[in-house]
């Protein structure tokens, strides 16, 4: 397998396009070219990932923070980019594209905290979506159909399965070479087929295609896809959702903890219930004024400064400091899991999951 087709992987999952203009996303360390047997998902490249990634012989890490974030002016041999050259390990980054696109750190954030009715927090840009078209014998489209929504086609807010069916007729002539579902090579053919539409996110279209390929029983099944200005996609850094039930400050502060792994958490407190919670993984205390315009009840981030604590202090609006690396460590498991459903020949190691980077006294 080459590096190529993962970073035609991560595309697809983590547009580039999503990356914030200061970030540095991508193939950070490496040759698309090369060949690797066996790769590595982590959050940073410490000393202790790089260990462990030398002494499982891994070609590739994917990683979250860029190895690689301002210019360099040269590489020392025992700088970080120098020791991964020696040991012959890529390094692949997906930072803010991570955050934002759907399923990245965000939505594995709301997932692990069980948030429900999600939605984008502060948002960065809208995209038209696309509708993708696809014909059918009548025998075979609701499979068609299905296929298209276990691939990510359909999803409308909060409904899923979304899709236009309408009946029609299919004209085609098999030629010569042609190894037809229906009919006869040399004769026109007219079968009672299905238009089937459904809007589809951009990153999904591949997805969809392929899922049309694997189960559409034509030799060449008939499809289109088309921009879809009709329906605008929002894309946020954070998210926001609905807790489970009502909580005190001292409740969620106590829930968060338990479910991130155990960390110190600051958080202010206003004797307020709390139900509608906003989320940004790492250091999104920026987004408190947006928090608050958005409806939400609390802010959970990391990393929060000492001004966005006074700044929530005079608010009267909680905010809660989860820690940067707890807030998005939970994105390692699905992110393995997506590559393993591309690439199931592929060995990938999750490295740095548990480490302690910091000590507490």
């Amino acid at each position: 397998m080459r590096i190529r087709q993962i970073m035609e992987a991560m595309e697809e999952l983590f547009p580039r396009r999503l990356c914030e203009e200061w970030d540095n996303c991508g193939l950070l360390v490496g040759n698309p070219e090369e060949e690797i047997s066996r790769a590595g998902v982590c959050l940073d490249i410490t000393p202790a990932v790089l260990k462990a990634a030398i002494e499982e012989e891994i070609e590739l890490l994917i990683c979250h923070h860029p190895v690689i974030f301002h210019p360099l002016s040269r590489v020392d041999s025992e700088s970080v980019v120098g020791q991964l050259l020696r040991a012959g390990i890529s390094v692949i980054a997906a930072h803010t594209n991570m955050d934002v696109a759907s399923g990245g750190v965000n939505d594995c954030l709301c997932e692990r905290l069980g948030l429900r009715q999600i939605e984008p927090l502060g948002i960065l840009r809208r995209e038209a979506g696309k509708k993708i078209v696809v014909f059918a014998p009548e025998e075979a489209a609701e499979q068609v159909r299905q296929a298209l929504a276990d691939a990510g086609a359909g999803a409308l807010g909060n409904y899923r399965d979304c899709s236009f069916l309408s009946a029609g007729t299919g004209c085609f002539r098999p030629v010569e070479g042609s190894d037809p579902y229906l009919g006869q090579q040399g004769r026109l053919e007219r079968v009672r087929e299905v238009r089937i539409e459904a809007i589809c996110p951009s990153e999904r279209v591949a997805d969809a295609i392929r899922a049309i390929q694997e189960v559409h029983p034509y030799e060449m099944p008939a499809f289109d896809i088309f921009e879809d200005s009709g329906v605008l996609r929002e894309y946020g850094m954070g998210r926001i959702g609905v807790l489970d039930r009502e909580y005190s400050a001292p409740e969620l502060a106590g829930m968060i903890r338990e479910l991130l792994g155990g960390e110190t958490i600051r958080f202010t407190d206003f004797g307020k219930p709390i139900r509608r919670l906003a989320v940004c993984g790492g250091a999104g205390g920026d987004l408190l004024e947006d928090a608050m315009a958005a409806g939400a009840d609390a802010l959970l981030t990391g990393d929060v400064k000492h001004s966005v604590m006074i700044q929530s202090l005079w608010a009267g609006f909680p905010i809660f400091d989860g820690g940067h690396f707890s807030t998005e460590v939970c994105v390692l498991r699905p992110l393995r899991r997506q590559l393993r459903e591309r690439f199931p020949q592929l060995p990938i190691s999750v490295l740095g999951e548990t480490e302690q980077i910091f000590q507490e006294a």
